[in-house]
C-alpha cells in the first residue's frame, strides 16, 4: 500500500511528461492528458468528445488500430500520424491497450503517445546534409574533371600540326 489519494494519482497523471489518452468503444476520446492536448495543440473542448479518427492522418491507420485493440491485443510502438491543430503532422509511437470490464466488456483504451517528429526532422535534416555535402564535392569533382579536360586539349592543340590554309 503506497498510501496515494485519489487526487495525487490525478495529479501524476494529468502532468505526466507522456502524452495519455482514453477512447471509447465508437472512438470517441473519453478523456487525455495535458501533454496530449500540447504536443497536437488543441484545447480539452476541441479534442476530448469527438473522434480520434478525426484527429488521424492516416485512416486506415487509425481503423487498424482501433480493431486491434477491440480484438484485445496490446499495441507497442505502433508509427501514427497524427494532425496537429495548425494542420501540420505529428509523428508519434503507440503504445496501447484495451481495459475491459468484469463480464469482458470492452471500456476503454489506454493510449500512451510518444511524439517522435523531433528525431524524425533531425534524421531528415541529417539527410539534406548529407546531400549538400555530396553535391558540393561533386561540383568540386567536375571542377578537376573539367580543368582536366581543358588542359588535355590545350596539349592535344600544341601536338597537332598546324591546320593548312586552304
Amino acid at each position: 500500500e503506497l498510501g496515494w489519494s485519489p487526487a495525487t494519482l490525478v495529479d501524476f497523471v494529468e502532468h505526466a511528461s507522456t502524452s495519455l489518452h482514453w477512447v471509447g468503444l465508437d472512438g470517441t476520446i473519453l478523456w487525455a492528458n495535458r501533454e496530449e492536448l500540447s504536443i497536437l495543440g488543441y484545447t480539452a473542448d476541441e479534442y476530448i468528445g469527438h473522434s480520434i479518427v478525426d484527429f488521424h492522418a492516416d485512416k486506415v491507420c487509425v481503423h487498424n488500430i482501433l480493431r486491434r485493440l477491440l480484438a484485445g491485443e496490446t499495441l507497442r510502438d505502433v508509427p501514427a500520424r497524427m494532425i496537429h491543430k495548425d494542420g501540420s503532422i505529428v509523428q508519434v509511437r503507440m503504445d496501447s491497450s484495451a481495459c475491459f470490464d468484469e463480464t469482458g466488456t470492452f471500456s476503454h483504451t489506454r493510449c500512451f503517445t510518444h511524439n517522435v517528429t523531433a528525431g524524425r526532422l533531425e534524421a531528415s535534416e541529417r539527410q539534406k546534409l548529407a546531400a549538400h555535402t555530396l553535391a558540393r564535392r561533386l561540383q568540386g569533382v567536375n571542377r578537376r574533371l573539367q580543368r582536366d579536360i581543358d588542359m588535355n586539349e590545350n596539349l592535344l592543340h600544341q601536338m597537332l600540326p598546324p591546320k593548312v590554309a586552304a
